[in-house]
């Protein structure tokens, strides 16, 4: 049997992963000095109107162990193991991959494939879910390593920012990008590249050009998009996210299948707060 994981970067909840039949990994994220745990009953409210106030948030690393403690009983069991992560691109994964490298070693008859989504936060939910169908239809854990490679690929993810400043304090940006976003009401526009990197590709003034603009990719660069599901992100304002949702079932149709997902914390310790993104399938990533 094959056990198909995905995590918490994915914006996806336990709901979501139920309804797929897969299972979901809680990433942890540090307030302050403190290390804390999410998980399904998490106060989103209370953690946003702290981190507005300026409740200082960073993202943190599961442990080997604690992988390790996750994975170990399903290989001793004899399941074999997909796992689909962030980017590598932009977050450390150095504890996973030493945990998968020694339980590959201890347990050499089963298969234990790690998927880079080559993106992150809805963008990664929707390789995540994409994948997952492949596994609700009975592909076993190479096919699905096999899809992946496509698969990921096909889904673009545009973040409209109001400050690049935690991007750029992660390393993910340069930092001379900064000022972008910090005169004028300055919205930079990123896209998540084929490498799974985060790149500038526009720059609007005010949330209303942000909204137009990320509509605007989405007519201009999707590909066949009534047919798959569409992903839009927020942060801080979910009056922006249900305008942005409502435009796009004006466009498409009340049908549409369409993920509104809250930034989990511990991408907000990456990414930064002020954020509105979408994500969606095209032919391949322009960027």
């Amino acid at each position: 049997m094959s056990l198909f994981f995905v995590d918490s970067a994915s914006d996806l909840c336990a709901s979501d992963a139920k309804k797929l039949g897969v299972e979901i990994i809680n990433l942890p994220f540090k307030k302050e000095n403190e290390t804390c745990q999410y998980d399904e009953d998490f106060d989103m409210v209370k953690f946003y109107s702290k981190h507005k106030k300026g409740l200082d948030i960073t993202n943190v690393q599961l442990s080997k162990k604690k992988y390790k403690d996750i994975f170990e009983p399903c290989l001793k069991q004899g399941d074999d193991i997909v796992y689909i992560h962030s980017s590598e691109e932009l977050v450390d994964l150095k504890n996973l991959h030493s945990a998968h490298e020694e339980l590959c070693n201890e347990y050499p008859e089963r298969i234990f494939k790690l998927i880079d989504s080559k993106n992150i936060s809805i963008g990664q939910g929707l390789v995540s879910y994409a994948c997952a169908m492949c596994y609700r239809k009975g592909d076993d854990s190479n096919q699905i390593f096999e899809s992946s490679f496509d698969i990921a690929n096909e889904y673009e993810t545009y973040l409209a920012c109001y400050s690049l400043q935690k991007m750029a304090d992660n390393q993910l940006i340069d930092h001379s990008l900064v000022t972008t976003g910090t005169a004028l009401n300055i919205k930079p526009i990123l896209a998540i590249n084929l490498d799974g990197k985060l790149e500038l590709c526009d720059k609007v003034s005010g949330k209303k050009k942000a909204i137009a603009k990320l509509l605007e990719v989405l007519r201009q660069t999707g590909e066949n998009v009534a047919d798959y599901p569409i992903g839009v992100v927020y942060t801080n304002d979910e009056s922006q996210a249900d305008e942005l949702c409502q435009k796009i079932k004006e466009y498409y149709g009340e049908d549409i299948q369409l993920f509104k997902k809250r930034m989990t914390p511990s991408n907000v310790g990456l990414l930064g707060g002020g954020i509105l993104g979408i994500s969606f399938h095209v032919h391949r990533k322009i960027h």
